[in-house]
């Protein structure tokens, strides 16, 4: 059953996404998975993630397996790149797509400027950083615009991202200051 984007959907947005899905070649509508094990493959993911949307209900922690889960709202920045290829006048396909990134290994997780009692609430990932502690574990940190954070303390990284719907137009790219022509240098 396909997962349905965080500003809810009607009959009409979901007639307009399938006619949409049929216009997208395959080769941009492929789904992206990502393993990550190290440092560096970890900001591949980050990048991939940047500008993704989640409510604080869709993150779980498993104690029992010692996982923690999140499902985003993904930004294709790749389909930008790919429709730029396809034509000069043509404008950038600005897409979403539903992702679920798991860790493994996770012992401890912990919250800062989230509030777990508002399940509803939206969170803008900006990046997954990952550093090594003194006792050799690792300190995995989801970073959230407005100072909102997780820190996972895990034995290694372990990680695993992976598109799991299909993609579905959205009006704009996300904006950053440098992306703006007057922005400071």
């Amino acid at each position: 059953m396909p997962v349905a984007p965080l500003s809810g959907a009607n009959a009409a947005d979901a007639a307009a996404r399938r006619a949409y899905r049929e216009t997208v070649s395959s080769s941009v509508a492929e789904k992206l998975k990502l393993v990550a094990h190290d440092a560096e493959d970890l900001q591949i993911v980050s990048a991939c993630l940047q500008d993704a949307v989640c409510r604080v209900g869709d993150m779980a922690y498993q104690s029992t397996t010692r996982r923690f889960a999140v499902i985003f709202n993904r930004f294709r920045w790749e389909s930008q790149q790919a429709s730029k290829g396809l034509r000069l006048l043509q404008r950038p396909r600005n897409e979403r797509i539903r992702t679920a990134i798991h860790f493994n290994t996770v012992g401890t997780v912990r919250r800062r400027g989230i509030d777990q009692r508002r399940p509803e609430q939206v969170l803008n990932l900006l990046a997954i950083d990952v550093g090594e502690t003194t006792d050799e574990t690792m300190r995995i940190r989801l970073l959230f615009a407005g100072g909102g954070e997780i820190l996972l303390e895990a034995e290694c990284v372990d990680c695993i991202m992976e598109d799991v719907s299909d993609p579905w137009p959205v009006r704009s790219a996300p904006k950053h200051p440098a992306d703006t022509p007057d922005a400071p240098s």
